[in-house]
């Protein structure tokens, strides 16, 4: 999914006024002044897809922006990505959200979705029963350690750590240590999809007209099967292991696997309902 725009820029960016963020400020207005700019990459960007499926990603907007910054800075990716978490300018002049911000529950990151099909309750660190649970715990610790550790006369780390594992957390949990009312593991066999198919990157995609889909410059092809005849505007999901291989699912059924370790990425025979 890829809008335009959003529809309401993050308004709690502050811009300091350097002049680096000037610069920035002089290329935004030039792009507020001619949105064919944003436009033309949003129809390029959704030539041959229905911006409408998929979960949501970055705005045209954003793309654009951070073409320019990559440009502007003669950046490669890896510095792209850094500047825009460490970077209130930058992050102001892309539009993007600010890193640490509040867990958008909508649109969740991989590790939330993965966290989700598992059945898994996140709880944010920034939430009340979070934060309380780490200040009750910071509160004992902060108050009881650093006083035992001045009445040793530990000054060096080697010695405070040495002093933690051996002598402080054996004697916190004598005191503080309890049985559980139930002995038995809670823990239970998990008995849902094959972990590997939810513990990987998740893509969603539409199948374009040649029955193929795309993924960060490959094209990867849908081989016949006994369900359809082919799967044409279908959505589907592409599913990236570990390993760097790929797998196109529709549902939950597999309709083909590629080998990373294959020039051209070959269809498995394997087709698994």
């Amino acid at each position: 999914m890829r809008y335009k725009r959003y529809k309401q820029t993050n308004i709690t960016h502050i811009i300091p006024k350097n002049k680096i963020s000037q610069e920035l400020e002089g290329i935004s207005a030039i792009l507020d002044a001619n949105p064919r700019i944003v436009e033309t990459a949003y129809e390029d960007l959704t030539k041959g897809c229905n911006a409408n499926d998929g979960r949501e990603g970055m705005t045209a907007e954003q793309v654009v922006r951070s073409a320019i910054l990559k440009q502007y800075r003669n950046l490669n990716y890896e510095e792209l990505s850094f500047h825009l978490e460490d970077s209130n300018a930058f992050r102001a002049f892309a539009h993007t959200p600010e890193a640490g911000g509040k867990v958008d529950k909508s649109n969740l990151t991989q590790f939330g979705r993965a966290m989700s099909q598992l059945g898994i309750k996140m709880i944010a660190a920034y939430s009340p029963e979070a934060s309380g649970r780490s200040e009750r715990a910071f509160r004992t610790h902060q108050d009881r350690l650093v006083k035992e550790l001045a009445m040793a006369g530990i000054t060096e780390m080697e010695q405070a750590n040495d002093y933690l594992a051996n002598t402080y957390m054996p004697a916190h949990n004598a005191e503080f240590a309890i049985d559980p009312q139930e002995p038995q593991s809670v823990f239970v066999p998990w008995a849902g999809t094959a972990l590997q198919d939810i513990l990987c990157e998740q893509y969603d995609r539409t199948v374009g007209n040649d029955n193929c889909v795309k993924l960060e410059g490959l094209k990867l092809q849908i081989p016949p099967d006994q369900y359809r005849c082919h799967y044409v505007r279908v959505a589907v999901s592409v599913h990236r292991y570990h390993d760097g291989g790929l797998a196109i699912f529709h549902g939950p059924r597999k309709l083909a696997g590629y080998d990373p370790k294959e020039k051209e990425s070959s269809v498995c025979s394997h087709v698994a309902a």
